[in-house]
């Protein structure tokens, strides 16, 4: 790559040449020249084919950031708006703006005011990803779908010089040569000449089967996309069976035939391999009888210690250490990192070599717990078990009994149900609350916490992780106040509910990653009226809940 930069108040000229090797190792050049005038960029794509158009958006953020935007560039803005957005807001929300600016807040000015920066020209903002996209991933709905606002740019020349090349030469930017192919008759050889002179150097070839372009000036591939493999990277063929699947070059110039592994199936929907359950019309398919998968063999049974077993292969460990608690290893049972956990109330056996023992089984699709007096330790739904001190009368919102904690005093309470409990991908978290500090969280010195929820100062801090990220969501709390919290989770978002009204919303996607630690509650003040169910209330059965409080025990 070769780029030069030149700032002159905020003028950006930026010279690139990419060269990249494609599936089959040939080289493929392109040159180009662009000039930026108070524009900086932010743009999001999904595709390796725009990867080329981040590195202009690094390498004219850089240059940019050096001068600070024309004053009428700057527009007022909300600090409120600017902090819920993260620092960024859609022009097209304020009076004379449009899709294809977007407004990036400045905090050295509290936020106060902003600059109107433009997208890459043809992208708009999105501003549900908060970046510059292509208006086809908008709604059709949205304003901005399909927007006319954007410009093109004019075309730049890929050189300019005082020494101009001639007709049948092209010449690279930064570099002080020209080239023109050897012979008209054949692409593969080029000769160059140094500007300002007219004695061409010695004869040069494209490498393989690649052949010099005069409109880009450098060698590239001279070949065809293969129809099956144009806009898709994996497909089915009619002559395939349900376990097959082809997998396109790089160069989309043919392809690989692949199989699925044992017992999945092609789903042509996702694009990928899928259980067969997903695939109704493979169920019957003959090439599923044909997977059949090799299990490991296990060593001979008189070669294991007797604290041993083996399953596929796989050699396991009960671990005398921590045994009691129903840990194991996996494999070397010297590395730590191998020690695993049997669900609660279970232990491991080496005889079957697996978890055993009862587990507590919902009857439905709820916990509620009423914290009505000392005696009643348990939910009133299931029987779950909490332990705790400090049950107070009356109750918030008017029930006979709530739960009292003070995390000063260690008056607190803890449910081992939830100890590496599964949630899944959709559940509900509810409870009536007056207290400060961190009302719920499941993690200890050694855990991470991986639910947490805290009432610091008035605000309202939920921070739970899904998929190996951490959700975060945000409200307000009166102090001194009871208020009705819900934190609903479904298959795509995590929402907020106070008193049965939304007021926060973030993307979640996956499961919600369990502790190995019980659900701990505290901080200092009355907890009451706590409900868990393994699916998602919708806000009629939120309202329902904090206004008369009616659990909906079953989906």
């Amino acid at each position: 790559m070769v780029w030069t930069t030149c700032n002159k108040y905020f003028v950006s000229y930026i010279y690139v040449q990419y060269c990249a090797k494609d599936q089959q190792g040939h080289q493929k050049c392109i040159n180009h020249k662009n000039i930026h005038c108070s524009t900086v960029y932010s743009v999001n794509f999904s595709n390796q084919e725009k990867m080329r158009t981040v590195l202009f958006t690094v390498l004219i953020a850089i240059v940019l950031a050096q001068d600070r935007p024309p004053s009428d560039r700057v527009v007022t803005t909300d600090p409120v708006e600017c902090a819920a957005n993260s620092g960024f807001l859609a022009d097209e929300d304020r009076p004379g703006g449009d899709c294809c600016h977007f407004i990036q807040c400045d905090n050295t000015k509290n936020n106060k005011t902003g600059y109107v920066v433009a997208c890459m020209y043809p992208l708009v903002w999105n501003k549900e990803i908060q970046a510059c996209d292509d208006d086809l991933n908008l709604p059709q709905e949205s304003t901005c779908y399909h927007s006319d606002c954007s410009e093109k740019p004019e075309p730049i020349p890929v050189c300019e010089s005082n020494d101009e090349p001639a007709d049948g030469e092209c010449c690279i930017v930064g570099e002080p040569l020209f080239y023109k192919l050897f012979s008209e008759d054949s692409l593969k050889f080029y000769v160059s000449r140094t500007k300002g002179n007219d004695t061409f150097g010695d004869i040069e070839f494209c490498p393989g089967e690649q052949e010099f372009n005069l409109n880009d000036c450098c060698c590239e591939d001279n070949y065809i996309i293969m129809p099956e493999c144009d806009g898709v990277n994996l497909f089915q063929l009619a002559s395939d069976n349900c376990c097959q699947y082809n997998q396109c070059f790089q160069n989309k110039t043919g392809y690989w035939n692949k199989m699925c592994m044992g017992g999945s199936v092609f789903n042509p929907k996702i694009g990928a391999c899928d259980v067969v359950e997903f695939v109704p019309e493979c169920e019957s398919d003959p090439c599923l009888d044909d997977q059949v998968m090799t299990e490991k063999p296990c060593p001979a049974a008189d070669t294991l210690d007797e604290d041993q077993c083996c399953v596929a292969g796989v050699i396991f460990t009960e671990d005398s250490y921590f045994g009691v608690l129903g840990s194991y290893f996996v494999g070397d049972p010297t590395n730590l990192d191998n020690l695993n956990f049997c669900p609660q109330e279970q232990i491991f056996s080496v005889d079957s070599c697996r978890c055993e023992g009862d587990i507590e089984q919902l009857g439905c699709s709820c916990l509620h717990f009423t914290f009505e007096n000392d005696n009643q330790t348990t939910d009133s739904l299931q029987g779950v078990q909490v332990k705790g001190k400090g049950f107070v009368s009356p109750g918030l919102g008017g029930t006979s009994g709530a739960l009292a904690v003070d995390d000063d005093t260690g008056d607190c309470a803890s449910i081992p149900y939830f100890s590496r409990g599964y949630l899944g991908s959709q559940f509900t978290l509810a409870f009536r609350v007056n207290a400060e500090g961190n009302i719920f969280s499941n993690g200890d010195d050694e855990n991470p916490s991986t639910l947490n929820v805290a009432i610091t100062q008035g605000n309202l801090i939920v921070d739970i992780e899904v998929g190996g990220e951490t959700i975060s969501l945000n409200g307000l709390a009166a102090l001194d106040t009871d208020i009705h919290v819900a934190i609903v989770k479904d298959e795509q978002e995590m929402k907020l509910y106070v008193e049965g009204a939304l007021v926060d919303t973030q993307p979640a996607r996956g499961n919600y990653d369990p502790s190995d630690c019980p659900l701990k509650l505290c901080g200092q003040g009355i907890v009451d009226e706590l409900v868990m169910c393994h699916f998602s209330y919708s806000q009629d059965l939120v309202r329902a809940l904090a206004d008369d409080n009616i659990v909906a025990a079953n989906n």
